[in-house]
C-alpha cells in the first residue's frame, strides 16, 4: 500500500468498488488511510496490516470465502545486488523495495500466485510490477504455482518497453 496512491486511484476511478489495501508497516497504513481520507475516499478502502512475509491466513481471516475482481500489488522484489538510483533509496523505505526474504527476490510472487489461485474472481484481473531482469522467471513462478489452469499469465512492458508487469486473466475471456 505504502502511502497508498494505487488503492486511491482505482477508487477514485471506479465510484463501485470496494478496496483492500495491505502493508507491512503500520506507518504506511497510517499515511494511506490519511491520504485516503484527503481524497475522500477512505470509507470505501480497508487498510489492513499483514505478516511479513505475507501470510495466506491474514486474507482469509480477512476475506473468508470471498472473492477479489482486480488484484494489483507492486512488492519489493529487488535483490541487495541491484542497481537502484539514488532518487528512489532515499525516497522509499528499504522494505518497500527489497526482498529481505530471498536472495532471488520472488518471495513476494509466489505468495501472489498461491493468492490469486485462492482469491481471483472468475472474470478477475491480476496485475503486479516486477523486475524488468527477472519477469520471465516471476511469470514462470505463477504458471507453476497457479492450480486454476483458466488462468492466462503474461508479461507486458512498460513505457521504456521493459518488461514491468505480470497480468493474470481468465483465459475463458
Amino acid at each position: 500500500t505504502g502511502s497508498g496512491n494505487i488503492a486511491i486511484t482505482l477508487a477514485l476511478g471506479n465510484r463501485a468498488c470496494e478496496i483492500l489495501a495491505t502493508d507491512i508497516s503500520n506507518e504506511s497504513l497510517t499515511l494511506a488511510h490519511e491520504n485516503a481520507a484527503q481524497h475522500q475516499c477512505a470509507n470505501r478502502i480497508s487498510f489492513l496490516k499483514v505478516s511479513d512475509p505475507p501470510l495466506k491466513q491474514d486474507y482469509i481471516n480477512y476475506a473468508g470465502n470471498n472473492s477479489f475482481d482486480i488484484i494489483v500489488s507492486n512488492p519489493p522484489y529487488l535483490v541487495p545486488q541491484d542497481v537502484v538510483q539514488q532518487s528512489v533509496r532515499s525516497h522509499e523505505p528499504h522494505s518497500a523495495l527489497f526482498d529481505l526474504h530471498a536472495s532471488d527476490g520472488q518471495t513476494y510472487f509466489k505468495f501472489l500466485a498461491d493468492f490469486v489461485d485462492h482469491f481471483l474472481s472468475d472474470n478477475g484481473l491480476a496485475i503486479f510490477e516486477c523486475d524488468a531482469d527477472r519477469a520471465c522467471e516471476t511469470a514462470e513462478i505463477f504458471k507453476l504455482r497457479l492450480k486454476t489452469k483458466s488462468l492466462n499469465v503474461d508479461i507486458k512492458k512498460d513505457i521504456y518497453k521493459l518488461n514491468r508487469f505480470i497480468i493474470i486473466t481468465n483465459r475463458r475471456f
